[in-house]
C-alpha cells in the first residue's frame, strides 16, 4: 500500500506536548472485520502522536480514533477530535508496543461534556443475554463498544472470550470477541468488544440509536 509521502515522515519541527491520554484505535480488516486496540499517548501534536498500545499494528495501517487534544496544541481550550491516520512505525517495548501515527485529518466532535463515554451506554429496553465460557448472564447495559454483564463470579481482568449476545428483537445472535476491562466482585464485569463483524457493529449501533437515554455512569 502506498501513502502520500508527508505521512511517512514524522514532523520533529512541530511542537509536541507530552501527556498520557487514553486512546482507542479502530480499523477494518480486508475481510471486513472491525478490530479495536486501546492504549495511552506519550506525546501528541496536530499532525501526529506516539502512543503505547496492547498489541502491534502493521505499518501503513489506516486507523480511526477519538482523542481529547490538550489545550496547548489545540490552540484554545481542550477539544475532542475524531481522527483518521496512518501507522508510521511500530516497535516492541517489553510487554507493550510503541506506535507512531501520522494524523491525516481530524474534525471537532460536538459534545457538551469532554469527559463522557466515547459511546453512550444505554439501559436495555428488553432483556439481552450474554453467553460465554459455557455460562449465560444478563447484560445490564450496552454500548457499541462494550457492555456490563451481571455475574456473581466474574472473569478476571484481561480475560479474553467469545461473547454471544442474544435478544428477542434480533435475528439470530451477535457474536463478538471481548476482553474483561473491569470487575466488580460479586456483581459483574465490564467488557470491551475488540473484534466483530461490520454487520454486528451495525446491529449494535442501531440498538443504541433507538434508545436515546444513556445509562447513568457507573
Amino acid at each position: 500500500m502506498s501513502l502520500p509521502s508527508p505521512f511517512w515522515t514524522e514532523r520533529r519541527d512541530e511542537h509536541r506536548v507530552s501527556g498520557a491520554i487514553p486512546i482507542r484505535f479502530e480499523w477494518l480488516t480486508v475481510g471486513g472485520e472491525l478490530l479495536r486496540a486501546r492504549g495511552v499517548t506519550r506525546d501528541i501534536s496536530d499532525r501526529g502522536m506516539y502512543c503505547y498500545i496492547e498489541h502491534p499494528l502493521a505499518v501503513g495501517l489506516q486507523v480511526g480514533f477519538d482523542i481529547l487534544y490538550p489545550a496547548e496544541p489545540a490552540g484554545r481550550e481542550s477539544l475532542m477530535f475524531r481522527c483518521q491516520g496512518w501507522v508510521l512505525r511500530c516497535e516492541r517495548l517489553r510487554n507493550r508496543f510503541g506506535v507512531a501515527v501520522a494524523i491525516q485529518f481530524h474534525q471537532v466532535l460536538d459534545t457538551t461534556n469532554l469527559y463522557r463515554r466515547s459511546y453512550d451506554r444505554i439501559l436495555l429496553p428488553s432483556p439481552v443475554v450474554a453467553a460465554y465460557a459455557g455460562l449465560h448472564a444478563v447484560v445490564r447495559n450496552l454500548s457499541r463498544i462494550g457492555a456490563f454483564i451481571e455475574d456473581h463470579h466474574p472473569l478476571p481482568v484481561g480475560q479474553k472470550m467469545e461473547l454471544r449476545l442474544q435478544a428477542q428483537e434480533w435475528k439470530g445472535e451477535i457474536v463478538v470477541q471481548a476482553i474483561v476491562r473491569r470487575v466488580e466482585p460479586g456483581v459483574g464485569m465490564g467488557v470491551e468488544f475488540v473484534a466483530l463483524t461490520s454487520d454486528a457493529d451495525n446491529q449494535l449501533r442501531e440498538l443504541v440509536d433507538k434508545n436515546t437515554n444513556p445509562a447513568e455512569p457507573r
